[in-house]
């Protein structure tokens, strides 16, 4: 992975990187200083666990290559580009988001299912795809080498999203009714699952990248469907407080990680002819 960044793309990187800092300075203030330290280190360990567990932050799937310390110091560059620029989409698409609610409940038809996939699913997955779009396309050209980059960047946007997602919910941490509570919850479930989302149109992207159109737009329009109706599904059945929905909602989740460490290890096992990217 080599990104060649041009004299322009350099000076895009240090704004990406000035004013990702900024927002994060901006809600530091606004929330406290611990809690929004918390709405940065939570995602920022998640992306470290998603490293190790798919092996990419090591060298040990490309020990015997010529490029392999200068493929991993590329890809946390990359890693770290695609959660900027997340974090600083973020507040465009939720603002859209937030202007278009009426319009999606309308939509919907009184639908929980169909509103969430419109509100939460669209607009959220969406988001983190531009992301990772904008990085690829104007930022880091050459970051996807191979199919299974396409999921670490894919996480890597879902996490920086996460970040700016923290800053709100960390809020419910200052009233202290269940405030521990949903620490935990934003923890353990909430912000790893943004990823496991990204996991799965990233997977598509990657993969994509050496297709040719029509089969290209096929394999991503699929990935980015299958995400989009998980995340609405997850978000509507979050909606209930029935203990069998829960159990529900546990099983999907053991089964979104599942899944990740199955596509990753599939979409990592394919093997790439030299110079096959159509990009």
């Amino acid at each position: 992975m080599n990104l060649n960044f041009s004299a322009s793309s350099l000076e895009a990187r240090y704004v990406v990187f000035g004013g990702a800092l900024i927002l994060v300075a901006v809600n530091l203030f606004k929330i406290g200083f611990f809690l929004g330290l918390l709405a940065v280190i939570v995602p920022l360990a998640w992306q470290w666990v998603l490293l190790r567990l798919s092996r990419t932050n090591t060298l040990s799937g490309f020990a015997q290559s010529d490029g392999a310390a200068e493929y991993s110091r590329s890809q946390l560059m990359t890693i770290a580009l695609c959660m900027s620029v997340a974090v600083l989409v973020a507040p465009v698409f939720v603002f859209f988001g937030e202007a278009l609610n009426d319009f999606f409940g309308a939509l919907a038809g009184g639908d929980l299912l169909t509103y969430f996939v419109l509100r939460a699913g669209v607009v959220e997955e969406l988001l983190k795809f531009s992301a990772v779009l904008i990085v690829v396309k104007y930022l880091a050209p050459r970051s996807v080498v191979r199919p299974a980059d396409g999921i670490v960047l894919g996480c890597a946007a879902a996490l920086g999203f996460a970040v700016y997602e923290n800053f709100f919910h960390n809020l419910f941490l200052v009233d202290a009714q269940g405030g521990f509570q949903a620490f935990l919850l934003g923890t353990f479930i909430r912000v790893p699952i943004h990823a496991l989302y990204g996991a799965i149109w990233g997977a598509a992207f990657g993969i994509s990248r050496f297709l040719l159109p029509p089969h290209r737009y096929v394999v991503l329009g699929t990935g980015l469907a299958s995400s989009i109706f998980v995340h609405g599904l997850w978000d509507t059945m979050a909606q209930s407080k029935t203990l069998f929905v829960f159990a529900l909602m546990l099983l999907l989740y053991v089964s979104l990680w599942y899944g990740y460490i199955k596509l990753w290890s599939r979409v990592n096992a394919i093997e790439v002819v030299s110079g096959a990217s159509h990009e």
